[in-house]
């Protein structure tokens, strides 16, 4: 009897063992910030993102996450993905390596059998990463500018965002228009950053803009002064920023305390969290081409629908966005959810087809893929940083902005 009894309490101890193991699995995954499951046998439709969340792009990725939940709790609010409620893939943090990014990329395809990918910020992990979701057929949403990425032919990847080949282009006009002919170029090593710099300085030499220096760095890198020192002794007429993180915050303030009081040209919106970094003053006289800007207060938006998703936003996190990822994550989203809507399916295959027909309000603008090329935007507004506000470039020349500019500075140009 006692060997019997022996017997069953080892049995019972094996499976409360075996229950406490899966226990602890599954409170782990539950942890993952992003991952939802489907015990209640509900159709779902899966979503994964490419993204980091350490690392340091790990303020994009965290930020382009929030655009993303934010813009499942109205999809999923207004019947989901005809009727499949939104639901995100297991948090695979790509740490900001392209490597990390592949691995992701096929974990999300191979393990999490997810029905669509909103892609990276960053060019370099989209071009890594694309042929993959290409090849697996998955309707895929990049989030990165540069145009390199969308010239690979991938039928299944489209971007939602901006391509910055049409921003090179419009910035080129800015430079012309004030009479710039000779420009310096501040870069990074990213992918986005580099095929920027070399699409402006192409398009810059057909109407006579001359390059007299250009000087690189790393992401991460934090003392710019030498680059800063050899820049300035090229004696430019203004600078143009190819960079693509916190480095050009560390550029604007460094170049401004080397004594640098001049324009400041860059390739992307000079977001909040780098104003915080360069700060207010030595931000001013920064100008841009972009679909939209970053806010430090909504009172400053007059533009309806981005004041909407700003206090969305706020409302949920508590602050408003110190970058404008999350405009992209949530303009992605906007976008599946229309394609998802137009095809009345949700196979990537369906999906694909019906892209030609989207149009939808942006935050940037309206976004149209009816040209057949995969891009939303082919139309940006220009801005001149003045105390820590975006202004029209366009209303700051016509009022007398550049002549008081040359007036306070003494510059030329």
């Amino acid at each position: 009897m006692k060997n019997i009894m022996k017997k069953i309490i080892v049995v019972m101890l094996i499976g409360l063992m075996m229950l406490g193991m899966t226990a602890c699995g599954g409170s782990q995954k539950a942890d993952t910030p992003s991952n939802e499951n489907n015990s209640s046998g509900e159709e779902t439709f899966k979503i994964g993102l490419s993204l980091s969340y350490t690392g340091p792009t790990a303020q994009y990725g965290i930020e382009a996450r929030n655009g993303v939940l934010l813009a499942l709790e109205k999809i999923n609010a207004e019947g989901g993905f005809n009727g499949a409620k939104g639901v995100l893939a297991t948090a695979y943090d790509n740490k900001g390596s392209v490597e990390e990014a592949v691995k992701n990329a096929q974990k999300l395809i191979q393990n999490e059998d997810v029905d669509a990918i909103i892609g990276s910020q960053v060019s370099a992990k989209t071009l890594a990463t694309g042929q993959y979701f290409n090849e697996a057929k998955i309707f895929t949403i990049g989030m990165g500018t540069s145009a390199t990425w969308m010239k690979q032919g991938w039928e299944y990847v489209i971007r939602g965002a901006v391509n910055y080949d049409f921003i090179a282009a419009e910035l080129v006009k800015m430079v012309k228009e004030m009479g710039i002919t000779k420009i310096a170029i501040m870069k990074d090593q990213q992918e986005a950053a580099l095929a920027f710099a070399d699409q402006f300085e192409e398009l810059g030499k057909e109407v006579g803009i001359e390059v007299v220096a250009t000087e690189s760095c790393e992401v991460e890198d934090t003392d710019l002064s030498s680059q800063c020192a050899r820049l300035l002794a090229a004696k430019p007429q203004a600078i143009l920023m190819s960079m693509t993180s916190s480095d050009c915050g560390y550029f604007v303030k460094q170049i401004r305390q080397h004594g640098y009081t001049g324009l400041l040209f860059d390739k992307e919106s000079f977001y909040s969290d780098l104003i915080d970094i360069a700060g207010v003053e030595n931000s001013n006289y920064i100008l841009f081409c972009n679909p939209y800007v970053t806010y430090t207060d909504i009172e400053d938006c007059d533009i309806e629908y981005m004041r909407e998703f700003l206090q969305l936003y706020k409302n949920e996190y508590g602050e408003l966005p110190r970058t404008e990822i999350p405009y992209r994550a949530w303009d992605s989203m906007m976008v599946l959810w229309e394609a998802t809507k137009l095809a009345g399916s949700n196979k990537s295959e369906d999906l694909i087809k019906v892209v030609p027909q989207i149009k939808i309000q942006g935050l940037g603008g309206i976004m149209d893929y009816s040209n057949g090329d995969g891009e939303p935007y082919h139309n940006v507004s220009r801005f001149v940083l003045l105390d820590g506000k975006n202004i029209s470039w366009e209303n700051w020349m016509e009022n007398g902005g550049y002549e008081l500019y040359k007036d306070e500075t003494g510059n030329e140009y």
